[in-house]
């Protein structure tokens, strides 16, 4: 064990490199080819040099996180950067991890400190984990037992436990004394753009995939003085692993895959969003199996090796082999390879609910659920009553999040009081640039209808009708007849009706032509959020915008009668946007009420995730 530590010490002393600015200086690790990580405190001080094995190279930051210190003595969490540096072609790479660090860790911190001449070597320190600090925006980890000298900041501290480098000294708790000082843990890194965190731990788990790093951390879990990475999963199986996944393209969500190889319909809400398939791997390592079931990782390679070919197919599955094996799992191995094959995900949609408050009518609190089929994942839940505006905004950053997650796929249904209607989610921006309705199918529901069961009766026999292409379609035309009693007598004689058409916008007519058409259980209804010009007496010589807009139609739904109306609204919309000869169909809305998918907006059926922190 002793030849083991110091041959890590000595390989991470090989990785160190100092960094220089123009007022002053401090330490880095290389952590992947052409690239350093240090803290953004040292980074940003002009213009970099780094400085490894005798010669000097230019420097360039790609991220620092924050790039401000801000009004306090010391940078917020996390205080990372990451440099590009120009010419050092070769350079060994240190092993870094962003899993916690056990209490009362032995650590090793390197670096170059400036208590000796500048031209002094590297300093080596040593101490171990008392716990963290919970300031400056985060929680770092406090180092005691040895000085923490100025000009060390950014240098690797090393995990003696697992072999690993897990954080950054940052600062020292009192110079000239071995109080010890704070350091970053790597899970900050998460702090990064999503995208450059990804291609660093890439870039890193690539270089290392065979490397001396593996072998001698293995030699400290032979030894059993590792914490091994979950319940049985050791360095060299880690390593090989993660060289394979990171070449693997990213052609699913990593949520999804960690919840097909689950087999759950969602996860629970203390789990991080996975960022990468490297995400999924820790998390089912720190799994325990239950009896009899194949140990996660396993399942994991087994699952993308289907979804891949050649030389990666067969090294996922060599590797699930070889793993199931060692832990005397052949027999699991066979079975989970004998099971069905699971049925192909459902479209995905997701449902908003918007519902005013109780007491403050003008307040509103947001749910959300994402349905594949008849499987529901985890809602979010608003225990917080917004103005309209913020509830709105909220709702944005939510669908932005799932859609992110869902790879843009999928249809959004929002559930609205009747004042609602005419709001415009679909008017939303998500993501990059491009409005929700242009992007995806976009319908609202009535949420009154889903608080009075005496309706649903009718609504499902309509809403067959409507979906086996039996059901009629009843227009409200500009000057036609709306007439509360007349319309009742209408609707509900003629159980045929599954669509409503208005040819004019909700004003406090067409409102209460649509509410008797709601309670009359009709499932679908169109219209316009802009009002047509109210017409004189006799009929225009020419059509007016609502007969247009009906006319235009039921013309497209001709052309296109294969499609169901969500998706010849998103085609009406986007027609609208490109060409001005489309726009009687801009602010079409689509009420689309599906009583065979309730989103049961008043019992959800997974632990809410509190969403009190999101504005």
């Amino acid at each position: 064990m002793p030849d083991a530590i110091d041959n890590l010490v000595e390989m991470l002393k090989g990785a160190v490199v100092r960094v220089l600015g123009e007022e002053s200086h401090g330490s880095g690790v290389w952590l992947a080819p052409g690239h350093v990580l240090t803290c953004a405190h040292v980074a940003m001080c002009g213009a970099l040099t780094v400085e490894w094995a005798g010669r000097r190279y230019d420097a360039t930051i790609v991220e620092a996180v924050p790039r401000y210190q801000g009004d306090g003595d010391l940078w917020p969490f996390p205080d990372i950067a990451v440099l590009r540096v120009s010419g050092a072609d070769t350079h060994p790479c240190a092993w870094l991890s962003d899993r916690p660090v056990s209490l009362n860790a032995r650590l090793v911190a390197i670096g170059y400190p400036q208590m000796y001449p500048v031209s002094a070597g590297l300093t080596s320190i040593t101490g171990k984990c008392q716990g963290s600090s919970d300031i400056m925006g985060g929680t770092f980890i406090r180092f005691v037992g040895d000085e923490v000298a100025e000009g060390m900041s950014g240098g690797p501290v090393l995990d003696l436990t697992t072999g690993a480098v897990c954080g950054l000294i940052k600062s020292t708790r009192q110079p000239g004394t071995s109080l010890g000082g704070l350091v970053v843990p790597l899970a900050g890194l998460r702090r990064l753009p999503e995208r450059l965190w990804c291609e660093i731990w890439r870039a890193h788990d690539g270089v290392h995939a065979d490397g001396e790093w593996a072998r001698t951390r293995q030699q400290l879990a032979d030894a059993g003085t590792a914490k091994l990475l979950g319940p049985t999963l050791s360095p060299s199986d880690e390593v090989t692993i993660l060289g394979v996944l990171s070449r693997l393209p990213v052609r699913e969500d990593p949520a999804t895959v960690l919840r097909k190889v689950l087999d759950r319909d969602h996860l629970r809400v203390d789990v991080p969003v996975p960022l990468d398939v490297r995400d999924v791997l820790y998390e089912l390592a720190n799994q325990t199996p239950r009896p009899g079931e194949l140990f996660g990782p396993v399942r994991l390679a087994i699952s993308l090796s289907a979804a891949v070919s050649g030389e990666d197919r067969d090294r996922l599955r060599d590797w699930a082999v070889r793993v199931a094996e060692k832990l005397g799992q052949s027999a699991e191995l066979e079975a989970w390879h004998a099971r069905p094959t699971p049925a192909a995900d459902a479209e995905p949609t997701i449902v908003v609910q918007l519902e005013s408050d109780a007491l403050k009518a003008a307040l509103y609190r947001v749910t959300m659920w994402v349905h594949r089929g008849d499987r529901i994942d985890k809602p979010e839940v608003d225990a917080v009553a917004r103005p309209l505006a913020e509830a709105k905004e909220l709702v944005r950053l939510l669908l932005t999040e799932q859609l992110r997650r869902l790879q843009g796929q999928g249809t959004v249904e929002f559930v609205l009081p009747a004042e609602l209607f005419d709001e415009g989610f679909d008017e939303l921006i998500t993501g990059r640039r491009g409005t929700l309705g242009n992007k995806n199918p976009v319908v609202i529901r009535d949420l009154e209808r889903l608080r009075d069961p005496s309706s649903w009766h009718d609504w499902r026999l309509r809403w067959w009708r409507l979906r086996d292409g039996t059901a009629a379609t009843e227009w409200l035309d500009c000057a036609g007849d709306s007439e509360p009693e007349q319309l009742e007598g209408r609707f509900h004689g003629h159980d045929d009706i599954g669509l409503l058409g208005l040819t004019r916008g909700l004003d406090e007519e067409m409102r209460e032509a649509l509410d008797v058409a709601l309670n009359a259980g009709i499932p679908a209804a169109v219209w316009r959020r802009r009002s047509c010009v109210a017409h004189p007496p006799a009929p225009p010589e020419e059509p007016c915008i609502g007969h247009r807009f009906r006319a235009g139609f039921e013309r497209k739904r001709s052309e296109h009668h294969h499609q169901t109306l969500p998706y010849l609204v998103k085609r009406l919309r986007n027609a609208a946007a490109e060409n001005p000869a489309g726009a009687d169909f801009r602010d079409i809305v689509l009420l689309w009420d599906d009583p065979e998918r309730l989103p049961e907006p008043f019992v959800p059926l997974a632990e809410p995730t509190a969403l009190q922190g999101a504005l």
